[in-house]
């Protein structure tokens, strides 16, 4: 998987090998929106990609936690509203590193080295990287905690609706993805 979006309250938890982590041509994007969450939790894997873009508007939060990340042209994160970002690695490395917080949002990154080429930093004062020997003018000060992985329900795909993907229904059939909902 290249692409993730999660939206409206969906809370969305991805393990060990769904995520693409290696590729000189590939390009990965998480999009959270509404307050929504998405959890990567893959800390012994070491991801290499081409381009890394993480981004969250309303009072969503993704938190990325992985070995290393390498995104060989640009690593790309913007935080809108009161939404959050935050990047659990040991090292961070690209050419072009493109951080965009609003003012009630926040990114935090937790690596001890981050290296880039061309850093560009929007809304210092909410980008953290606490550990970072070189921060690139970063003013932040939130430590990065990991976030706790949500309590898992069980759900089951039970049909197909056209133009969407499947429907992820729970143990009393409420439907467990928003995207799915109609109105009468």
């Amino acid at each position: 998987v290249t692409e993730l979006k999660s939206q409206r309250s969906a809370q969305v938890v991805v393990e060990n090998g769904v995520l693409a982590v290696k590729g000189k041509r590939t390009e990965l994007q998480i999009d959270a929106t509404g307050s929504s969450a998405v959890y990567v939790s893959d800390p012994k894997t070491d991801v290499s990609v081409k381009e890394l873009s993480l981004e969250t508007t309303g009072k969503a939060s993704i938190d990325y936690n992985v070995k290393s990340v390498a995104a060989r042209t640009e690593l790309k994160m913007e935080s809108k509203s009161t939404s959050s970002i935050t990047v659990l690695s040991s090292t961070v490395q690209t050419s072009t590193l493109e951080l965009k917080a609003d003012i009630s949002s926040s990114i935090c990154i937790s690596a001890k080295e981050v290296t880039a080429k061309t850093p560009t930093l929007k809304g210092k004062d909410q980008i953290s990287m606490p550990n970072a020997a070189k921060t690139y003018g970063a003013a932040g000060t939130e430590a990065c905690e990991e976030a706790a992985l949500p309590a898992r329900k069980a759900g089951k795909v039970t049909g197909v609706v056209a133009g969407l993907t499947n429907i992820l229904t729970g143990e009393d059939n409420d439907d467990l993805d928003d995207d799915n909902e109609t109105e009468d």
